[in-house]
């Protein structure tokens, strides 16, 4: 099943310095999920792996897809997405862009 993996450029950096994610690692179950969850949060950067046995979490659900969670390191991902017109810091309901949108 392919899952999709919220992040931010710090953890990014984190992720390709130790070559993995470290487990446990959640994801969603469609693109669309994954960029509405990033969108709630302030992360910025949409990764995709491959998970053999996810688990579907009890929570972290949207009306796009649902939330996963994969037991083990991901060592193959890729980067799917990246929002660049968020600010660095900040949560978006915080920022001073009005009408931002994914």
């Amino acid at each position: 099943m392919t899952l999709y993996h919220c992040t931010t450029p710090k953890k990014l950096a984190r992720y390709k310095a130790s070559r993995r994610i470290i487990s446990p690692v959640r994801g969603f179950s469609t693109e669309l999920a994954a960029k509405k969850w990033c969108e709630l949060t302030g992360r910025t950067i949409i990764l995709s792996f491959e998970s053999e046995t996810p688990w579907k979490l009890p929570d972290h659900h949207n009306r796009f897809g649902t939330a996963w969670w994969n037991e083990g390191d991901v060592l193959n991902y890729t980067e799917i997405f990246r929002n660049t017109n968020l600010p660095l810091h900040g949560h978006p309901k915080q920022s001073p862009i009005k009408g931002l949108k994914w």
